[in-house]
């Protein structure tokens, strides 16, 4: 399963341990991705970077067109992984 949010805050407001949603989210194999619209904000880039999903800021919006489309085709599976 993968995620992919687009954020625009440049803070967040946790009422539980981000750290612990994060791990939830790695242990059930959730890719996610952010794209962020102003700026790189820390938390997020960290969950991508531990659930194995990508992580970018815009530039403008050819380059946030292009953040899309790479999202569009779904990415491979894993080796390991079998047709249930």
């Amino acid at each position: 399963r993968e995620v992919i949010v687009i954020m625009g805050s440049l803070t967040t407001c946790d009422p539980t341990d981000i750290n612990a949603t994060i791990e939830a989210a790695r242990l059930c194999k959730v890719r996610c991705s952010v794209i962020n619209l102003s700026a790189e904000v820390r938390i997020y880039r960290e969950l991508a970077r531990q659930t194995g999903g990508l992580h970018n800021v815009i530039l403008d919006d050819t380059h946030f067109k292009d953040l899309l489309a790479a999202h569009l085709d779904p990415p491979p599976s894993a080796a390991a992984a079998e047709s249930v």
